[in-house]
């Protein structure tokens, strides 16, 4: 496809296969559909989500980790909820964002250790962060009792509009010197300031 050094037909190629796709493409499937290298396929990205911001449309063009997903602005959820019939999404509770804070910060983690840092237990977090496809079991630590191991999944990413993890605040990151608990409480708030 690059062999003619025809950008545009990129662009629309790019632009093509995520709508077809419905999902996130990783980088590297899209440059081998598309025969065409890594910083062809980003520069093709930049210049859709230019197009659609210069057009005032209602998409644009995510990342999320190393794949590309074609998904709709935010600013017209509620009218696309109202179009599906579908109810507005449940705010989460301090205790699940806990949870997740936990999961993202040391992934992959198991709920012992979860439990462990919030001193109470948390199954019932877990396995509702897992109905909610926010968090998935990525397999069990080779240690005694075999614990399962949970790590965050694209919907995390999608849900609290981060491209990768390393874009997570950090336990701490806004605090001078304080305590575990106040930088806990800070992440806490700078996670639910990304919903």
């Amino acid at each position: 496809m690059t062999d003619d050094g025809n950008e545009n037909s990129i662009v629309s190629a790019v632009e093509a296969v995520l709508f077809s796709c419905g999902y996130p493409v990783d980088c590297e499937e899209l440059c081998y559909a598309l025969n065409a290298d890594i910083n062809c396929v980003e520069r093709a990205v930049e210049r859709l989500n230019t197009r659609y911001l210069q057009y005032i449309s209602g998409i644009r063009v995510i990342k999320l980790n190393n794949s590309y997903q074609l998904c709709t602005e935010e600013r017209f959820a509620q009218p696309i909820r109202k179009a599906l019939g579908l109810k507005e999404p449940a705010a989460f509770s301090k205790p699940a964002l806990e949870v997740l804070l936990i999961i993202a910060s040391f992934q992959p983690t198991t709920q012992r250790f979860i439990d462990n840092i919030r001193g109470v237990d948390s199954s019932y977090w877990v396995e509702w962060l897992v109905e909610r496809e926010l968090i998935e079991p990525v397999g069990k630590l080779d240690r005694r009792g075999k614990p399962k191991a949970y790590a965050t999944t694209m919907d995390f990413l999608r849900t609290f509009h981060l491209s990768s993890i390393k874009d997570l605040p950090e336990i701490g990151s806004n605090s001078p010197g304080g305590a575990a608990s106040v930088q806990s409480e800070l992440a806490l708030d700078e996670l639910e300031g990304l919903i």
